[in-house]
């Protein structure tokens, strides 16, 4: 049915943006379907797969999808089949890996994975960056009441795509390890494609950092007073900030010695142990593997 050989799964702020446009777009073997390079199956299956209940599902069109892919399209990466992004509007992470597999039979899977301390911040700069108006507290308490940190317990993911694909057709790479050659060419290797133009790789690259301080606190002030992405009204403003000015206002505020805000009190350090210690130990067992250093254990 297809030539897919890997579907990298995310999750969001895990790399995904680097891989897509740094490492896949220069790997010569690979021609990718991506958020950022998009093909008629990412645009009008995929939205299928994440959302429609079982009674609705049309495996059908979705058998149509796939067969009019490009067929030199090797690797499909999108955040979205881990299952955070569909949070509360989409159907559970188990019914999404069983129709990948029932898609897509023989392919390996990808999922990159962050140490939660990190993650929750750069999630909560980029909720600002799509229009969030709120301080850091505020999204936190939000973050909290719907229950959005349950989908950074890795465990069960894993567990889930291990399950359905086989234990051997998944690889776990940490976002702290993936800005590294030897680990994109593992991945390639695991993948069973060929490495010709790692060598191009820039992996000091940075693709959707978080902002500084200074570009933080005016984007907040933006959204309070124009249209966003969030509300549905974005326009000039929020683009020509968002997409041109704020990534120069960063520019300077690391030349001035800038550095990102860390967000990570002592009192929302013990939430996340309490959340996610546990957890993290039992990824540690089922992946057979010590986590990287800092990971809450």
């Amino acid at each position: 049915m297809s030539n897919i050989k890997l579907i990298h799964i995310g999750y969001p702020k895990c790399g995904s943006t680097f891989l897509q446009m740094e490492v896949f777009p220069k790997i010569k073997a690979v021609k990718t379907s991506s958020t950022t390079e998009s093909d008629e199956f990412l645009l009008k299956a995929v939205p299928h797969i994440m959302t429609l209940d079982s009674i609705f599902y049309d495996p059908a069109f979705i058998k149509d999808c796939a067969e009019k892919m490009n067929p030199k399209i090797n690797v499909i990466s999108y955040e979205g089949f881990a299952g955070f992004v569909s949070l509360g509007r989409g159907v559970e992470t188990a019914t999404i890996t069983k129709r990948l597999k029932n898609i897509f039979p023989d392919t390996k899977i990808l999922v990159v994975l962050r140490n939660q301390e990190t993650i929750i911040p750069s999630l909560y700069t980029h909720d600002v960056k799509f229009g969030y108006a709120c301080d850091f507290d505020k999204w936190f308490k939000m973050f909290e009441a719907t229950f959005r940190y349950i989908f950074l317990k890795y465990s069960g993911l894993i567990e889930c795509y291990r399950d359905i694909f086989g234990k051997e057709n998944v690889k776990v790479v940490f976002f702290e390890e993936l800005f590294k050659k030897e680990t994109i060419k593992e991945i390639l290797d695991f993948s069973g494609i060929d490495s010709a133009g790692l060598e191009n790789v820039d992996c000091s690259s940075r693709k959707n950092t978080a902002y500084t301080p200074l570009s933080l606190s005016l984007t907040l002030w933006l959204n309070r007073h124009f249209g966003t992405k969030i509300n549905l009204g974005a326009g000039f403003v929020y683009c020509f900030w968002r997409y041109r000015i704020s990534k120069y206002v960063d520019s300077i505020s690391g030349l001035f010695g800038m550095k990102k805000k860390n967000f990570i009190t002592s009192k929302i350090d013990e939430k996340l142990v309490e959340w996610f210690r546990e957890d993290n130990r039992k990824l540690a067992e089922v992946i057979g593997r010590k986590l990287p250093d800092k990971y809450l254990l």
